[in-house]
């Protein structure tokens, strides 16, 4: 459980909590206590939520709960509600629609991601998130060290308060330089995003949403970066170093939140996925298929960023056998049934499926961040960070799968094994 708290108006609230378990008795909420829901939240009707959106909590919720304090006035009136809950309610005996269990998890701010032996040329730092209803501003910085008053390389810092633009700017030996603004604002309140930069010899090239935003001339040395930081009014969802990697060439580093406090020499924290030795395919065109050099091994990754447009219906992630047409895993998130269906087509049958999923990261208007790990027995697969599923190998021999197949409903913000 993640819970930070903050005082809105003299009260306690958590701003942020996140319950992922089988069984959460409701100690914040007893029972025959009134819960106030965001309007339109449940899209079925529901005897919890009507027009008024009030409901009554039960004895227990099960499954997997998603809780977020609602800010002053941010659903409706002057009233300020403690928490919206998703998940089964013992009084209804009933579950919400399974979409409403399936939001991304956001990374606690302020994120900081650590830069192994600096930036270079031809590395990129890849940023997904939202920007929330009501934000004034948040900020990406380069900085020098993870120290406070450390310079800073570049300062990236969209201003919704102050006439809707991005500030860029560079901080050195305790002193602010001068600023550059970009006043075409790519970022909406209440939208997802995606953002890329790409350090070049001259500088930084900025993508919002696969358009050109801007560049920053350096004016310190990418070498000397050793941390990437988010914060403010953000809802973070990852935030990935891609490229120059400690595998040599390219790579990508999960890094663990909250690494504020970490020495500059400090080595990396160990974590559940291991860095990828080949570069990043960005944008690429769906339908996408690449091959792996000498098939899967083990504990080879593969990881697939992307959005699922507005009125999608699937689609498909094939790991294939390229001298025929079997499917070793395939992965088929279904936006019209609300499910994600893995199997495996061998000698032209398909398998028994596999549905049961903690919970769908694969939502309308969403980005994803899906890593898929072929493991000796099986595939590990996560989603935004969190484990989504296992798969057990149904074809053995994995080094004879050699082809990444990607079709359907998805645009692709890249593609790296």
């Amino acid at each position: 459980m993640l819970l930070a708290k903050e005082r809105v108006k003299g009260a306690m609230c958590p701003p942020r909590l996140l319950l992922q378990s089988d069984q959460f008795p409701l100690a914040l909420l007893q029972p025959g206590a009134p819960a106030w829901f965001p309007k339109g939240l449940w899209s079925d009707p529901s005897p919890r939520a009507g027009k008024s959106g009030r409901g009554e909590a039960g004895g227990q919720w099960r499954g997997a709960i998603i809780a977020k304090a609602a800010r002053s006035g941010q659903w409706g009136g002057d009233r300020h509600p403690a928490l919206c809950v998703y998940g089964f309610s013992s009084v209804t005996g009933q579950f919400p629609p399974q979409h409403l269990l399936s939001f991304p998890i956001s990374q606690p701010l302020p994120h900081a991601t650590p830069i192994v032996g600096g930036l270079r040329p031809g590395m990129s730092i890849y940023v997904q998130g939202t920007v929330p209803h009501h934000t004034k501003r948040f900020r990406v910085n380069f900085s020098c060290g993870p120290q406070k008053g450390a310079d800073i390389a570049l300062h990236f810092n969209p201003r919704f308060d102050s006439g809707d633009k991005i500030v860029l700017n560079s901080f050195q030996q305790g002193k602010w330089a001068k600023e550059e603004h970009e006043h075409n604002m790519p970022f909406h309140e209440g939208e997802p995003f995606e953002l890329l930069f790409t350090i070049t010899p001259e500088g930084y090239q900025i993508m919002v949403n696969r358009t050109p935003c801007c560049e920053f001339q350096h004016r310190i040395p990418p070498e000397r970066v050793q941390v990437v930081e988010a914060d403010g009014d953000l809802e973070l969802q990852s935030l990935n170093v891609i490229g120059g990697g400690m595998m040599g060439g390219g790579g990508m580093y999960y890094p663990q939140p909250g690494m504020l406090g970490m020495q500059p020499n400090m080595p990396p924290p160990p974590t559940s996925l291991p860095m990828m030795a080949g570069p990043a395919s960005f944008h690429p065109q769906v339908p996408y298929v690449a091959n792996f050099p000498g098939g899967l091994t083990s504990k080879k990754t593969v990881v697939v960023k992307g959005l699922v447009p507005q009125g999608a219906k699937s689609f498909r992630i094939n790991f294939k056998m390229g001298y025929s047409k079997d499917i070793a895993l395939h992965i088929n998130p279904r936006l019209n049934e609300k499910t994600v269906v893995r199997n495996s087509l061998l000698n032209g049958q398909w398998g028994s499926e596999e549905r049961e999923l903690p919970h769908n990261p694969f939502q309308p208007g969403q980005y994803f961040d899906l890593s898929i790990r072929c493991g000796n027995r099986r595939f590990k697969v996560f989603a935004n960070g969190q484990p989504l599923f296992n798969y057990n190998h149904r074809f053995h021999n994995f080094q004879q799968i050699d082809t990444l197949e990607i079709n359907g409903d998805v645009v692709l913000s890249y593609v790296q094994f």
